[in-house]
C-alpha cells in the first residue's frame, strides 16, 4: 500500500512547476493508483490514534456497469439467473426496493468494516438520523425533490435520510464544526464506493468488484486527516461482498 503520513499541517511549497509540492504529491498517488493498482492514502496518524466515536455523514454508491462485454456485444437487461441478471436490474433502474435495501446494506457494511477493524464506535443510521443536528444540515444541503430525483436512477444507490457524498465531501468548516458538537462524535467520515463488473468475466456470469475512496474530517483540520483512495478489489458474487472487500482494505491501512 502506498501511505503518505501526515503528522499535521505543514507549509505550502510550490514546485519548478509552479503546483504546490501536496498537489503534485496528490498527483503522483493517483498516476499510482491508476497506473499500478496501489492504494493511495493520506494519513493523520496522531489524529486518528485519539478517534473513539465517528459518524458516517455521507454516503453514495455508483453503479457503472458498462454497455457492453469484452468483445461489444450489448449486455442483456434480463437473464433468468446469475449475478449479471441482478447487476443490469440494478443498472437499468429496476427493483427500486431492491435498490433501497442494497444502498442501506453498503452503508451498513461500512460501519461494521470500520468498528471491527479499528475498534470505532460508529453510529448507526437511526442513530445519525434521530440527531437534530444532522437532519438541519440534510434539510439544507438536498431538497426533498432533488433526493426523490436521484433515487429513480439506476446508476446511483444512496441510503435513505444519508447527505450524498457529493454533498457531504463539500461541506463547510463551520457545518462540519455543527455536526462534530452535534453528534458528539470524534470524526465525520465520507464515503463513495465505485461498483463495477470485473472485466476478466465472462458477461453470462459477472461478477462486481468495488473501489472505495473514505474522507475523514477532524475538528480543527480543514484538509481530511485521512483521504483513502483504494484500487478495485478482488471480484466477488455480490456487490456488498466486493465493498466488504474494499472497505477492509481501506481499514488495514491505519491499524
Amino acid at each position: 500500500m502506498c501511505l503518505r503520513n501526515s503528522p499535521g499541517p505543514a507549509p505550502t511549497e510550490t514546485s519548478e512547476t509552479g503546483w504546490p509540492a501536496g498537489k503534485l504529491t496528490c498527483l503522483a498517488l493517483g498516476a499510482a493508483l491508476l497506473v499500478g493498482g496501489c492504494a493511495a492514502s493520506t494519513v493523520d496518524r496522531p489524529r486518528l490514534a485519539a478517534v473513539r466515536k465517528v459518524a458516517v455523514v455521507g454516503f453514495s454508491a455508483h453503479l457503472d456497469l458498462g454497455e457492453t462485454d469484452l468483445e461489444g456485444n450489448p449486455l442483456p437487461t434480463t437473464a433468468p439467473v446469475g449475478p449479471t441478471a441482478a447487476l443490469e436490474a440494478l443498472r437499468e433502474g429496476a427493483g427500486r426496493t431492491e435498490r433501497a435495501t442494497r444502498a442501506d446494506a453498503l452503508y451498513d457494511g461500512l460501519r461494521h468494516a470500520l468498528a471491527e477493524a479499528l475498534g470505532w464506535s460508529v453510529l448507526t443510521r437511526g442513530e445519525l438520523l434521530a440527531r437534530p443536528a444532522y437532519a438541519a444540515v440534510l434539510q439544507e444541503q438536498q431538497s426533498p425533490a432533488g433526493r426523490g430525483l436521484l433515487a429513480k436512477s439506476g446508476h446511483y444507490l444512496h441510503p435513505e435520510g444519508i447527505i450524498w457524498e457529493i454533498k457531504a465531501r463539500a461541506l463547510s468548516e463551520e457545518d462540519r464544526m455543527r455536526l462534530l458538537d452535534g453528534l458528539g462524535v470524534d470524526l465525520l467520515l465520507v464515503a463513495q464506493v465505485q461498483l463495477t463488473r470485473d472485466p476478466g468475466d465472462d458477461p453470462s456470469g459477472a461478477r462486481p468488484v468495488a473501489q472505495v475512496e473514505l474522507l475523514a474530517f477532524a475538528r480543527g483540520s480543514v484538509d481530511p486527516v485521512w483521504h483513502y483512495q483504494g484500487p478495485a478489489g478482488p471480484p466477488a458474487e455480490t456487490p456488498e461482498a466486493a465493498a466488504d472487500e474494499a472497505y477492509r482494505a481501506a481499514a488495514v491501512g491505519i491499524e
